[in-house]
């Protein structure tokens, strides 16, 4: 896929004159909607303004080989809610959410909300990713769990892959986001626990994972030993849990609606206690594995719209991390390697969440965020730019960086040796660098 067709929206590919009906149409008035539009879909209205798809193969599968009487209505087949996604939307952004989500058509939706038709997954993605896709569904048909393991044996090869392939790192994070997320899913239904339940956060969550990332979760509900079973599996199929503790396995990660949104209250209200700032980090990032469950974010975007002392704070935190030493001095001048993710990526990913929370945007990937910022003029235009440029060309490097370790059988790290790379990437390491420091150097005064 071209660069200027990544960038294009997402109505572009929109598969126009899709059939849409209500809820409460039986099963035969469906089928015969989409036969006489000659279409594979139908977009289900639903109550409270929530829309469903049913298809030629929900049909096949949940009506005729279940033997339901297509008298039934259609809610009782069509899969609710349906992901959806703005039709201005670029289609690199729609291609990410349907592998997050892990379905194979979108409904895009106009801008009065209304439906504008579907896009669809062999539309979106490049073929050169369909090994990553079809790596998904294997983790999604895993009958046991040494099948689970054995499919995301198969991760590490498919990003040397996609890599090899120069396939952009976007959407090679995006694949490698999307098979953790369906193993932590597949991992909590082999186990009996409920997976609506259960939530990513972090890099998995924002779709820039890399073989470094470690595996953030949390959980909706009241106590449970599942979090630690489910993290056992993941452990074995070569995921690793955040070494701070941040999952599920931990109580603090655990807690009902109620008590996710109260947490969320007393974090806005002082940030200072209970390391508020970083808890509200990780609930703005956190995301259902099952498409359509709740998540602690929506109450903290909700809640952080009329703190602006809270959004202050977190600016705060990703201005000040290199505010006396440049980043260009610790790349070049101090160090034969530098954290790429600790140096550059966080301070860019921080900003970016500020950006997209004080837009009141619920955009959770890192250059979607920057770019609600600048529209809301959160950020500068320019500043919103290089941020997104920056983070492509030093999450390009850290992807080749860890994939040569891997392919050498080595530990993966973020640990760059400016040294080992071309003169172009060093020169581009550089700019990043000079870049970002610049950016952070000029928020600080916001931020005071």
């Amino acid at each position: 896929m071209t660069s200027s067709r990544r960038r294009s929206p997402v109505s572009a590919l929109t598969r126009r004159g899709v059939p849409i009906g209500r809820a409460d149409i039986t099963v035969a008035e469906a089928a015969d909607a989409m036969t006489r539009a000659r279409s594979s879909t139908l977009v289900v209205q639903c109550p409270g303004s929530v829309w469903g798809v049913v298809t030629d193969g929900d049909l096949r599968r949940r009506v005729i080989a279940a033997g339901l009487s297509t008298a039934a209505p259609v809610s009782a087949v069509a899969s609710v809610p349906a992901v959806t996604v703005d039709a201005e939307v670029p289609v690199a952004e729609a291609a990410a959410v349907a592998l997050a989500a892990g379905v194979r058509r979108l409904v895009v939706l106009d801008a009065s909300g209304g439906v504008l038709g579907i896009a669809l997954e062999q539309d979106l993605l490049s073929p050169a990713l369909r090994a990553g896709t079809a790596l998904r569904t294997a983790v999604e048909r895993a009958a046991s769990v040494d099948d689970l393991v054995e499919a995301c044996g198969r991760l590490s090869s498919v990003t040397l892959s996609l890599n090899d392939s120069r396939v952009p790192s976007a959407d090679v994070t995006a694949v490698r986001s999307s098979v953790v997320t369906a193993t932590v899913r597949r991992a909590a239904e082999l186990l009996g626990d409920d997976a609506s339940t259960w939530l990513v956060s972090g890099s998995v969550a924002r779709r820039e994972s890399v073989p470094s990332s470690d595996v953030e979760t949390a959980r909706v509900g009241g106590p449970s030993p599942m979090g630690s079973s489910v993290h056992a599996v993941l452990e074995r199929c070569g995921l690793a849990a955040d070494p701070h503790h941040a999952s599920a396995a931990s109580p603090r990660f655990v807690r009902t609606v109620d008590e996710w949104s109260g947490a969320v209250a007393g974090w806005v209200a002082d940030p200072y206690e209970d390391t508020g700032v970083v808890m509200l980090s990780l609930a703005l990032d956190a995301r259902p594995v099952v498409p359509g469950g709740w998540a602690p974010a929506e109450p903290a975007r909700a809640a952080l719209a009329d703190a602006a002392h809270a959004r202050l704070l977190m600016l705060r935190e990703a201005t000040t991390i290199n505010a006396r030493v440049t980043l260009r001095d610790k790349l070049f001048r101090r160090a034969d390697t530098m954290d790429v993710k600790a140096g550059i990526l966080t301070p860019i990913v921080d900003i970016a969440r500020w950006a997209g929370v004080s837009a009141g945007h619920d955009a959770v990937g890192t250059p979607a965020r920057l770019e609600h910022g600048a529209r809301a003029q959160v950020l500068s235009e320019d500043d919103a730019e290089v941020l997104a440029e920056s983070f492509d060309v030093v999450q390009r490097i850290r992807l080749w960086h860890q994939c040569e370790a891997l392919r050498d059988g080595r530990p993966v790290d973020d640990l760059v040796r400016p040294s080992d790379l071309t003169p172009l990437d060093r020169s581009l390491l550089d700019a990043a660098a000079r870049e970002v420091a610049g950016v952070q150097r000029a928020s600080a005064y916001l931020a005071r």
